[in-house]
């Protein structure tokens, strides 16, 4: 399969990486000092929580050829960098797919209307951080890819897809609604998020925060009930089933061990820091969610909504 993966962040080059490593003919889309890199050192990757580390030999370029043809595009460059891909993606005449990694609520039915049926959307299962050039990631915790149709179709091109990022190792799961999927994750990360916030991105310190662990946990709880009040189906089971039946001391212990580790850096600290200018979207999605809500939500009052517009 050749793959084109648009942006070079962790995201981008963690997939390329895993794509290149079994047989796929990859290329890296890059600009400025990360293109530098990628060229002379190629690219690196570290996964510290299974203690390997790998590099490959990777095309990476900042101009696609008229002649340049893929099979799949990956896209995963921030919300605010996403509509400056849309020209030269729409120029792409190859009939590639197009597979939207991120949040990207906002702007999924312009790029679908600009894309039309090359447009797919999802969610990564890895978070990290970029030092220098070596690109530090890790699998979160039971999460899965998530890959969806625009219309929630299950088509063979979405089947085909999941089979070849699962053979490049990554979990990976369809959904039937991307748009309940997303809000399903900003219930669980936001309230995360505005915890980090107050502990000043710091895990560490979070961890130690007995009070604002407290407040995450019910802010959860409530995201959840509340979203399931609203029919939303596409909660994954391991998260509904922890956050209504796991008695609160229990997930206070989890959350504490999970952020003194590197866990809680790689997996929340470093993305939390980095996507901060967005939180205000997110609530913004999960308060539209949630809408005139037949419970009470002190905690996400306190933590979420009190705080941001």
């Amino acid at each position: 399969m050749r793959v084109l993966a648009f942006g070079a962040g962790v995201i981008g080059s963690a997939y390329a990486g895993r794509l290149l490593q079994v047989g796929n003919e990859v290329t890296l889309q890059a600009r400025n000092a990360r293109l530098a890199v990628l060229r002379a050192e190629g690219l690196m990757l570290e996964e510290p929580l299974v203690e390997t580390r790998t590099s490959f030999d990777v095309r990476a370029t900042d101009v696609l050829s008229v002649t340049d043809t893929f099979d799949l595009v990956v896209v995963a460059v921030r919300a605010k960098q996403l509509l400056d891909t849309l020209p030269l993606l729409g120029g792409m005449t190859d009939s590639s797919d197009v597979l939207f990694l991120g949040d990207l609520a906002p702007f999924r039915s312009q790029l679908a209307d600009t894309l039309g049926p090359r447009a797919l959307f999802g969610f990564p299962s890895i978070s990290g951080v970029q030092e220098g050039s070596t690109t530090r990631y890790a699998q979160i915790g039971r999460h899965k890819t998530v890959l969806s149709e625009p219309n929630g179709a299950m088509t063979a091109r979405i089947r085909r897809i999941q089979t070849e990022l699962s053979i490049a190792g990554f979990p990976t799961v369809i959904s039937a609604n991307i748009h309940d999927w997303m809000l399903a994750h900003d219930a669980f990360v936001v309230p995360i998020a505005c915890a980090l916030e107050r502990a000043g991105g710091d895990t560490g310190r979070l961890s130690a925060d007995t009070g604002t662990l407290r407040l995450m946990v019910a802010a959860i709880r409530e995201a959840f009930t509340g979203l399931r009040h609203h029919g939303d189906t596409e909660i994954p089971e391991n998260l509904q089933i922890a956050y209504r039946d796991v008695p609160t001391l229990v997930l206070l212990a989890h959350w504490r061990r999970v952020l003194r580790d590197q866990r809680g850096e790689l997996w929340f600290g470093a993305h939390a820091r980095s996507t901060a200018d967005e939180l205000h979207l997110r609530v913004s999605e999960l308060r539209a969610a949630l809408g005139t809500r037949s419970h009470e939500t002190p905690a996400l009052d306190q933590l979420v909504f009190a705080v941001r517009p």
